[in-house]
């Protein structure tokens, strides 16, 4: 079966609006930009964790730019 189909309910309605649903590869992460995201914050995760008591705490602090 092919991934995309996983939600029919969703590709009928983007279908309905006028969209096409394009299967991506299974592993493509240049075609989906939130991986690039997740690899800098692993990225900066594996270098602030020991910083940290706890796992949550390290990962807001990425989001904190002050």
């Amino acid at each position: 079966t092919d991934a995309y189909l996983w939600c029919p309910h969703k590709r009928e309605m983007a279908e309905k609006l006028g969209h096409k649903v394009l299967p991506l590869a299974p592993y493509s992460p240049e075609l989906n930009p939130i991986e690039k995201v997740w690899a800098n914050i692993k990225r900066y995760l594996r270098t602030v964790l020991s910083d940290y008591a706890r796992f949550d705490d390290a990962l807001l602090s990425y989001f904190n730019f002050n």
